[in-house]
């Protein structure tokens, strides 16, 4: 199933992101809000849209991007999370203003009808929940599914088109759920191509979208092609990963060591582990204030303007990478974290 995933610039796309990989089967396609490549036209390559959280507010155009005409034409099924979903409610008539109390990281007890997203779900269900703002009040043609303890709006769907909203956060490693509420989108997204004759979309080349938006962003220059391969071995012994970490990267220059928080799953059994200390290991710092990107490598460092997570974005674009067979999904990239600043 081809999901088009469009970021509102938040830090929780990423998690919406693989929860969509697992549930769908495929990758979903990122797509930021105010990227040149948007245009309607862009939907017919995709079964269901979801429309990513975010800062700001619905009401301001800059804030919400091209959601706003995704939500408002339900040509797709459509799930809007957070931002998503108070845009996707502003955009049918419902009104969005200050929540009762704001919630930023709160867990809360949500209870809601059985139906649709909730479909099989107990409820209540624990939910995290970043938000200032929240529907005050609904339109004719909208319906509430789920609600907080103190009455404020946590899900609601269209009565016709194909739409829903949650306003808490599915992709929250402590959103009891989540990864089923997404599974529930796409059963919906199922039956409503059955109801309406809609054949499911096949993948294009993976990154369309995203190349043709960075195409007239990047003008006449163009970053040279890294080409790397990834060499794999697999050793006859099992390692403890701890004793692995001390003797192969502790003392190394900025290691690294991933776990899935998914325990008892596949991403659960796999730890992911190295170090920037090779010779093709780079090291990348951004400064917000300054609005530059320092990149270190070989023992020397240049700085470049720009934001950084579009010079992220296109550093990633110029690599093409040789994978063979592996039972993991980690094929090289950059590792690190990035702050509130960003």
């Amino acid at each position: 199933m081809r999901t088009l995933l469009v970021d509102n610039y938040d830090s929780f796309t990423y998690n919406l992101f693989h929860y969509l990989a697992e549930v769908n089967g495929e990758e979903p396609e990122v797509l930021r809000n105010d990227d040149p490549a948007w245009r309607p036209e862009l939907l017919e390559d995709f079964d269901n849209v979801v429309l990513s959280p975010g800062p700001g507010t619905p009401h301001r155009p800059a804030d919400f991007g091209c959601c706003a005409r995704i939500a408002a034409d339900g040509a797709l099924p459509v799930l809007g999370v957070c931002l998503g979903h108070q845009g996707m409610a502003l955009a049918h008539g419902a009104r969005v203003g200050p929540a009762p109390e704001p919630r930023h990281g709160r867990i809360s007890p949500v209870t809601h009808d059985g139906t649709g997203l909730f479909a099989g779900l107990p409820s209540p269900l624990e939910a995290v929940r970043y938000h200032s703002l929240a529907v005050t009040a609904l339109s004719p043609a909208l319906e509430a599914t789920a609600w907080a303890p103190d009455g404020t709006v946590m899900a609601l769907r269209h009565r016709e088109l194909p739409l829903w909203g949650v306003q808490f956060h599915p992709e929250s490693i402590s959103t009891r759920y989540g990864h089923r509420l997404l599974a529930n989108f796409r059963r919906l997204t199922e039956e409503h191509a059955h109801r309406t004759g809609r054949a499911r979309r096949t993948p294009p080349p993976r990154h369309t979208v995203r190349e043709a938006g960075r195409s007239a962003a990047a003008g006449a220059g163009t970053r040279p092609v890294r080409r790397l391969r990834v060499l794999a071995e697999e050793l006859p012994t099992r390692w403890d990963a701890e004793v692995a970490f001390d003797r192969l990267f502790r003392t190394g220059d900025h290691p690294f060591w991933l776990d899935s928080s998914r325990t008892g799953t596949e991403l659960g059994q796999l730890s992911v582990m190295g170090a920037a200390s090779g010779p093709l290991a780079r090291v990348a710092r951004a400064d917000v204030p300054a609005g530059t990107v320092t990149v270190t490598e070989n023992g020397a460092s240049r700085t470049v303007p720009g934001d950084f997570l579009e010079w992220l974005a296109e550093d990633l674009d110029s690599v093409r990478t040789e994978v063979p067979p592996l039972p993991f999904d980690f094929a090289l990239g950059w590792v690190g974290y990035l702050g509130y600043e960003l």
